[in-house]
């Protein structure tokens, strides 16, 4: 990115990877809420030098530990940042080798080594496991400054975790990367910043104390699985921004109960959100055209659907499992394709528009529901 490397006369070695100055470590897990920057004001940089901060040359805030393994900590994202070429010696000590590669990998060092083994315990079975071990390596110290600019989250970036209290992201960052938040057990609240474009695959994966989510108006996509198993989330609203969801981005989402899709969201993605037994209204806009195959399925609350001017294209299976649908409400210009099994059996009424009763009833498609066909200005 260019705006991420505005200073490459400084000696940064492209190789070598950020720094931290400490032995042992532990990965700081968790949250209460996670906030962001808004409006033209960006937040605060934290401390003028953030030796447990990591960063790469394109923009990313690749991961973080405390060297303390103290608790309850503020993280504050700074949105600029500088690299320096010094180049240290450091050790890091786990209780396992994934651990120590792992932490490696998501920092990108490029060479390492596990230097020690410490001992061994014995468990009741008679069997041996290591119980401590040492990475020594080189790398590189980051420090705030002005040479780049935190665009992205990365990777995994607070998977996992369970004991930070806030978070802070700077309304610079335009992309959060695969698993950003997943498998977090600690936090409530979650607000994107005005200036996130992408929501990449299984960002809230599983995390189970999430109760609310707040999508920025500059949002355009959404990942699969991005808010799969998130239990306690009872509402989504997706800013008319967002063109394409994936499948299963809401997928299992056992608490939700409404969600109001964009306008721009022309095509509801198979398996979008699927089993959601609580989910009893979805706010559809003008501008929805199709639905996927399973988009809907065994969302059993879902009693009637209240389908837009715009809709074409009903897929195979898109409310199969829908055992409380009893009412659609299909308001389409034209007569709605459907697929095979597109509804279940349980629907009692289909209502049109009324100068395409006549249509509905002479379209192949729909021959076999003939007897539930009705026009709209028949409704209860």
């Amino acid at each position: 990115m260019e705006e991420n490397k505005s200073s490459k006369t400084k000696s940064l070695s492209i190789t070598m990877i950020l720094l931290a100055i400490v032995v042992g470590f532990g990965f700081l897990i968790g949250l209460a809420q996670i906030t962001g920057g808004s409006g033209s004001t960006l937040p605060p940089d934290p401390n003028p030098e953030i030796s447990n901060y990591y960063f790469d040359d394109e923009g990313r805030f690749l991961t973080y530990f405390n060297s303390e393994k103290s608790y309850g900590l503020d993280i504050n994202i700074p949105h600029t940042y500088s690299l320096t070429a010094t180049k240290v010696d450091m050790q890091m000590e786990s209780g396992s080798i994934s651990e120590l590669t792992n932490f490696a990998t998501k920092i990108k060092v490029k060479t390492f080594t596990i230097t020690d083994i410490s001992g061994y315990v014995q468990n009741g079975n008679y069997q041996y496991y290591r119980t401590r071990y040492r990475m020594d390596f080189k790398a590189r110290k980051t420090i705030t400054g002005t040479d780049y600019t935190t665009t992205i989250l990365g990777k995994d970036l607070f998977a996992n975790s369970s004991s930070v209290k806030t978070i802070t992201i700077p309304n610079t960052v335009k992309t959060v990367e695969y698993g950003a938040f997943s498998g977090m057990h600690g936090h409530k609240e979650l607000v994107f910043p005005e200036g996130v474009e992408t929501i990449e695959n299984a960002v809230c994966f599983h995390s189970s104390m999430l109760e609310r989510v707040v999508l920025p108006s500059t949002l355009k996509y959404i990942g699969g699985q991005a808010f799969e198993q998130c239990p306690k989330i009872q509402e989504i609203i997706l800013p008319d921004s967002v063109e394409r969801i994936s499948g299963s981005s809401f997928d299992r989402m056992t608490g939700l109960k409404t969600i109001t899709l964009s306008k721009n969201l022309a095509t509801i993605a198979n398996y979008a959100i699927t089993s959601c037994p609580n989910l009893t209204t979805v706010n559809f806009k003008e501008g929805n055209y199709t639905i996927g195959e399973r988009a809907f399925q065994n969302c059993s609350a879902l009693t009637e659907v209240n389908l837009p001017t715009t809709l074409t294209t009903i897929n195979a299976r898109a409310f199969e499992g829908c055992t409380s649908l009893n009412r659609v409400i299909l308001n389409a210009n034209s007569v709605v394709e459907i697929k095979s099994n597109s509804f279940p059996a349980n629907v009692e009424k289909f209502y049109v528009r009324d100068e395409l009763y006549n249509q509905y009833l002479e379209s192949a498609a729909w021959s076999g529901l003939t007897d539930k066909i009705a026009k709209i200005s028949e409704m209860n």
